[in-house]
């Protein structure tokens, strides 16, 4: 096109990256998936146990706890204990959902097909005090095993009303478990929950609720115990089984978009056009997400535009059919479109915090061109190079 017929500006976005971190057959692969999952729920519980000795008899003490009943591989075991003086490490095999104290803590294993009869903890003590331990295992059905914790809280204190503490769940059919270890011999009662164990001995305690929980924060509950003493608290989402969990992670953007014909006027002007991508997560480990951009001028013959020509006014994101946990943006629009000979070092343009974006959701992006009056007429083109890459 050219003489006054007028200007036309053509945006040919003829290269895009796979994904960083990916495993996808090809670009634009898209994998949908249904959106309900199973909802956690309790398998069942050990011979929650306690022990005590005296000074004289030993300088450590150890506590088994059997595996719960009907315990079944990809099951999530919680173990929580609480000794007196010191608890030593886990066994192997058990990560601590929270940094333990020096004589309590809560630690997950996800159950395999060949699991010990029993698990073992010991405490230890100095010379003139009595060494105690208390310790309580349940088993978890229907929990997400490559990410079973959404979130850990923890709380610590001495009275005997202890406020548990809250915490956030992100997805329908989770389960709320507040464990409470004490330094005192007490017995817990808890509102709103159903408790699994309830376990004391010489000066320790150490006790287990839960509670299914939707999306969004957690309730506020208590636990009222039977006498004050040194407690830890600690609440605990775990996460249901994900649906988005194929492992595909893909993104799939067009190849050519067109802004409108500009009729020149010899003054500058403006285009708008919005363009919509796929992005794909079904990993189901929740690490988020961003997709970034770096583009090359618009050329037309030996005319460029100049580099900061495009900006991305703005973005929106629409779950598609089958998407788990819509995208948390936390980008901030206007941002211009990095530009330049050779493409210089891309932008982000959205993300997905971490524990959002599973799922395919369609992310439409808002751009805007800047057109100088000096420009000359005819075609320009540009070449965009779109990167998807694990984490916001």
């Amino acid at each position: 096109m050219g003489g006054t017929d007028g200007l036309r500006m053509r945006h040919l976005w003829h290269r895009m990256l796979t994904p960083l971190v990916a495993i996808a057959a090809a670009l634009g692969m898209l994998v949908v998936v249904s959106s309900a999952g199973a909802a956690v729920a309790v398998r069942g519980a050990s011979s929650c146990n306690a022990n005590a000795v005296s000074p004289s008899i030993a300088s450590t003490l150890s506590l088994a706890l059997a595996k719960p009943t009907g315990l079944q591989a990809g099951d999530l075991m919680l173990a929580t204990f609480s000794g007196y003086q010191s608890l030593s490490s886990a066994p192997s095999g058990w990560t601590a959902t929270a940094a333990p104290t020096s004589s309590s803590g809560t630690w997950y294993r996800v159950a395999t097909a060949a699991e010990p009869a029993a698990y073992t903890w010991t405490a230890t003590k100095d010379i003139l005090h009595n060494v105690s331990i208390s310790g309580v295992i349940t088993a978890f059905s229907g929990v997400d095993s490559a990410l079973p914790i959404q979130q850990t809280t923890q709380s610590s204190g001495s009275s005997a009303s202890v406020a548990l503490p809250t915490a956030t769940s992100i997805r329908a059919g989770s389960m709320r478990v507040s464990t409470v270890t004490s330094a005192a011999a007490v017995t817990s009662s808890f509102s709103g929950m159903t408790t699994a164990c309830d376990r004391s001995a010489g000066s320790t305690a150490a006790t287990l609720a839960y509670e299914p929980v939707g999306a969004g924060v957690v309730p506020t509950r208590t636990d009222a115990r039977s006498g004050s003493g040194t407690y830890t608290a600690q609440t605990i989402v775990l996460n249901p089984d994900a649906p988005c969990s194929s492992g595909a992670f893909t993104l799939n953007a067009p190849s050519t978009i067109s802004f409108p014909t500009l009729a020149a006027t010899g003054a500058d002007q403006q285009e708008s056009v919005t363009t919509t991508m796929r992005v794909d997560d079904q990993r189901g480990l929740g690490p988020g997400w961003n997709v970034s951009a770096t583009s090359t001028p618009f050329t037309n013959g030996s005319t460029s535009l100049p580099t900061d020509a495009v900006t991305i006014t703005g973005a929106t994101a629409t779950a598609a059919s089958g998407n788990c946990v819509p995208p948390l943006n936390a980008i901030t629009y206007p941002l211009q479109l990095p530009t330049g000979v050779p493409a210089p070092t891309a932008a982000k343009l959205y993300d997905a915090a971490i524990a959002t974006g599973t799922g395919p959701v369609d992310v439409a992006l808002d751009m805007q061109l800047d057109v100088p009056a000096n420009a000359r007429i005819g075609t320009y083109t540009s070449a965009w190079t779109f990167t998807l890459q694990s984490g916001p």
